[in-house]
């Protein structure tokens, strides 16, 4: 799961959702982090939804759908392609106006960006910017997505390729999406 899905599929508490956005961002032992338990919490369900995620059915079943050659960039790939299905999907999924919960999320972010490492920074102030959360809304944000990726990471130049996947395979990419998000929206920790 991408940004958006891991911003949903927290706990609606804001350093909770904060936590399960940045993640990525925080490497080791969470016993070795001096965080807001809100923080922590968050994280720990972003590793478990991360988890969860690579070793489900319908996400395997959507990595398989991309040519050999971009299979190494599929996990990306295919997170980024369910924040679309999400974006498409909400109000299945979720109660409330997708645009206000990307509006609240935005603003709970900026009000906790104290608590964030400096490269997480850097990246909600981009976020908002640039409004990624708003781009998943269309196929085309798909694509300007990776493009944007490519810019930061120019070894990622094949998955540009990836969009023309997304493209020709929506139906069975969309039918990959709703038995993993139902799923990791089950997931709970213990």
């Amino acid at each position: 799961m991408n940004y958006l899905a891991h911003l949903a599929l927290a706990p609606d508490q804001p350093l909770a959702r904060a936590g399960n956005l940045m993640g990525d961002f925080i490497k080791g032992p969470l016993a070795d982090i001096s965080l807001e338990k809100e923080l922590i919490d968050g994280i720990r369900l972003h590793r478990a939804i991360d988890i969860a995620t690579d070793a489900h059915p319908s996400f395997l079943q959507a990595k398989s759908l991309l040519p050999p050659p971009l299979r190494r960039f599929a996990g990306i790939s295919i997170d980024i392609i369910n924040d679309y299905f999400l974006s498409k999907n909400w109000s299945h999924y979720h109660k409330g106006s997708l645009d206000q919960f990307i509006e609240q999320s935005y603003q709970e972010l900026h009000a906790h960006r104290a608590f964030f490492p400096p490269g997480f920074q850097e990246v909600v102030r981009r976020m908002r910017e640039q409004d990624w959360l708003h781009t998943y809304q269309e196929k085309s944000g798909i694509k300007l997505t990776f493009e944007r990726m490519i810019l930061r990471r120019p070894k990622l130049t094949p998955m540009l390729d990836t969009y023309q996947v997304f493209l020709d395979y929506h139906p069975e990419l969309e039918a990959c999406f709703h038995p993993l998000y139902s799923d990791l929206k089950d997931l709970t920790l213990e």
